[in-house]
């Protein structure tokens, strides 16, 4: 499972893409992944490709709440893996060279691979420029 094309695929979903890394760190056996109990790993939650409550005893109950505790979206828990993996350090993930083996790879950010592009088109696009006291001018097209 762990072809290049498929972690570049930026269709995939957040939850597909935890997937795919849960498979790879499994050996690519679905039923390892089914009955891992490594309680520890933050993708533990959503190994299966959708996200489960929290049903583990909580470390320090909130507010004296009994019920489940709802996970964290899935983008946020990619970005603070890729944060941990880089030892917090923004630059190292920008600049992270396993593209080709790692299925979080596009999603990095913290965002979607498609926001990105959107993002970085926003940067690259030319600036209006405006002039003091020509806020209003604009020139005539023949």
């Amino acid at each position: 499972m762990s072809a290049r094309h498929d972690y570049d695929d930026k269709t995939l979903s957040p939850l597909k893409r935890i997937r795919l890394f849960c498979l790879d760190c499994m050996g690519g056996s679905p039923g390892l992944v089914r009955e891992c109990r490594d309680l520890s790993c933050p993708f533990f939650l959503y190994r299966m490709g959708r996200a489960e409550r929290d049903e583990r005893e909580p470390e320090a109950p909130e507010h004296g709440r009994d019920e489940a505790v709802a996970p964290a979206r899935p983008l946020r828990v990619i970005r603070r893996c890729c944060m941990r993996c880089a030892h917090n350090d923004r630059k190292a993930v920008r600049e992270c060279g396993a593209r080709e083996t790692c299925a979080l790879w596009l999603c990095r950010f913290g965002v979607r691979p498609r926001t990105v592009e959107k993002m970085r088109a926003r940067r690259r696009r030319p600036k209006e420029l405006t002039l003091p006291g020509l806020e209003g001018f604009s020139p005539r097209r023949k």
